[in-house]
């Protein structure tokens, strides 16, 4: 269900919290502040992954869609879309799971770019 904008919310940011409300995801409250260790073992097993995976996604989406659309990235959407950039770069570096994936140089750059495009949108540049 999407809701309508909320007075005191950022647009974006109501977006992606009624997306990843409506995806009800089975992931531990915070995940996007974990420490990479904690990450790693959360999709050890392999039954987190691409729910996980998929949040960082949405969340670098999100914080991207508002630059394009809106010519800015807000505060807040600057902080969900570096979470997802960091966990996605936990994710994709780690080799423990898939250590001859042979996407990792080419989606590990991706979120490189992606990094500097929230920094530079961030700093105006």
């Amino acid at each position: 269900m999407v809701r309508a904008a909320r007075p005191g919310v950022d647009p974006a940011e109501g977006f992606l919290d009624d997306l990843l409300a409506g995806w009800a995801f089975d992931l531990p409250d915070g995940v996007l502040d974990f420490p990479d260790e904690r990450l790693l073992a959360l999709v050890a097993d392999g039954s987190a992954e691409a729910r996980l995976t998929a949040v960082g996604q949405a969340c670098v989406a999100a914080a991207v869609g508002q630059l394009k659309i809106e010519g800015v990235v807000s505060p807040l959407m600057q902080i969900r879309g570096r979470a997802g950039v960091r966990v996605l770069r936990c994710l994709y570096s780690d080799t423990t799971r898939y250590p001859t994936w042979p996407h990792r140089p080419a989606a590990l750059r991706g979120i490189e770019l992606v990094e500097r495009l929230l920094t530079r949108a961030r700093d105006g540049a």
